[in-house]
């Protein structure tokens, strides 16, 4: 690990994550094991001195991971170094309530990181009572999203005329109608936002509402369908639209009880992971599935 000089100084002396010495305490709270990216997560310091002492020097470093060089991004003096401005320009604030909590909030995260709180305790004829001390909190970003897309026509399992589920980060969408459902989900946090099926099989106008309800649905939203039992029968030129819509290709599923599997996106841009899968009726399961990038 290569650190700064100065740095060196404080890390001899320093004790990790929650710190005591002949002053104050410092303490991390709630440590953030797993974070979305693009969130806008808040790291806290309890801040204890003793009675009579203060928190003086307080700065913060940056570490990309445990191979990089440790820099310094913010100082009590001065706030954001030359560094911490490139790095995170209008992206980082922090909070201090004087001897009690300090705060650094991210905006928009994409990356994992380590930061670094530094200070001592001074006591008012300018002793140090602790430190310098040392906290660390390590942020893991979690820049994916994980999904399983299960779908079968009614020849696949004639016993339940064909079983459908639609899994996303380890929450399973299933006990669909017959035809073809969407789930929706937010592309930049990976959180649930509607799910919806529409009868390709039976109903005339399941087509152009499943077309309109995409429309109206927001852009930055990542698209998983599967057809369940049958979804070719209503097939018409305004279901090819809401497939095309989300970045599906053609030729679609046009063969009477086969299955279908598409993992979309509605936006301007169309993501290189985007993709399908059909079967013939009575050769599937038709199986999706992978990991899909968090958009910010």
């Amino acid at each position: 690990m290569i650190i700064t000089s100065y740095f060196l100084k404080i890390l001899i002396t320093a004790t990790y994550l929650n710190l005591a010495a002949e002053g104050g305490i410092v303490r991390l709270l709630k440590p953030l094991h797993q974070i979305r990216k693009c969130s806008n997560p808040m790291v806290t310091w309890s801040l204890v001195p003793l009675h009579g002492e203060n928190a003086v020097w307080l700065s913060v470093f940056y570490q990309r991971d445990s191979q990089d060089i440790i820099k310094e991004i913010w100082r009590d003096i001065g706030g954001l170094t030359s560094f911490g401005h490139q790095r995170f320009n209008q992206s980082l604030k922090v909070l201090y309530k004087k001897n009690q909590e300090f705060s650094v909030i991210l905006t928009n995260i994409e990356d994992s990181m380590n930061l670094y709180l530094t200070l001592i305790f001074m006591n008012a004829e300018g002793e140090i009572k602790g430190g310098p001390l040392l906290s660390k909190a390590s942020l893991n970003v979690k820049g994916t999203m994980t999904y399983k897309i299960h779908s079968e026509g009614c020849n696949d399992d004639p016993n339940t005329c064909g079983h459908s589920e639609i899994i996303v980060n380890e929450q399973k969408y299933d006990g669909f109608g017959r035809g073809m459902t969407f789930v929706l989900v937010n592309a930049s946090t990976g959180e649930y936002q509607n799910c919806r099926s529409f009868d390709w099989y039976a109903d005339s106008t399941a087509c152009q509402r499943s077309l309109q309800w995409l429309q109206s649905s927001p852009k930055g939203t990542t698209v998983f369908g599967a057809i369940r039992d049958e979804g070719t029968v209503k097939y018409n030129d305004q279901c090819e639209k809401a497939l095309l819509l989300i970045g599906g290709k053609k030729p679609f599923q046009r063969q009477s009880r086969g299955s279908f599997a598409i993992v979309g996106y509605l936006g301007d841009q169309k993501p290189l992971w985007i993709g399908q899968n059909m079967s013939a009726p009575g050769k599937g399961p038709t199986i999706l599935s992978g990991q899909v990038p968090l958009i910010c």
